[in-house]
């Protein structure tokens, strides 16, 4: 299953979650180990008013994160036992005395995380390049290609 931009998904048992171009954006997945139910949902901007006009919400943290739970709870995952990665959240462009939106990207998927109360159990964020995922679904591991420095696992 491919996630892209403003994108959620989520499988049971098996399968792969794959998603590209991740450099600003982050990629949140979430997980049940016990149930073998994971997601993803590719965040491009931190809130709605980074937004002008844009009507899909799976672009921002909240709704997006709130609307992926809800898909693995159908697909049998318990809330209670979901844990979250993340990935991306680059400075991809240079910034005139702004924090760059990777860095707020990041801070709100963290945010809306603690206050859904799933934790956060690794991440692969910052720098200044773009990153690949492929988040295998039976085994629960993601491979992460980062274009300058290789292949990390989460």
């Amino acid at each position: 299953m491919r996630i892209g931009i403003g994108e959620i998904g989520a499988l049971r048992n098996e399968g792969e979650i794959l998603s590209s171009g991740i450099g600003s954006c982050v990629l949140v997945v979430l997980y049940d180990s016990n149930t073998k139910v994971g997601g993803a949902a590719h965040i491009l901007l931190p809130d709605e008013r980074y937004s002008k006009s844009d009507r899909n919400e799976n672009r921002f943290p909240k709704p997006a994160i709130i609307n992926l739970l809800k898909e693995m709870e159908r697909l049998g995952a318990e809330k209670t036992k979901i844990f979250a990665r993340l990935i991306g959240g680059s400075s991809m462009f240079e910034t005139d005395n702004h924090e760059p939106i990777g860095n707020k990207n990041v801070s709100s998927c963290r945010q809306v995380l603690t206050e859904l109360g799933v934790p956060i159990t690794g991440e692969d964020t910052g720098g200044t390049w773009g990153r690949s995922v492929n988040f295998n679904i039976e085994t629960g591991k993601i491979k992460v290609t980062t274009y300058r420095i290789g292949i990390k696992e989460l």
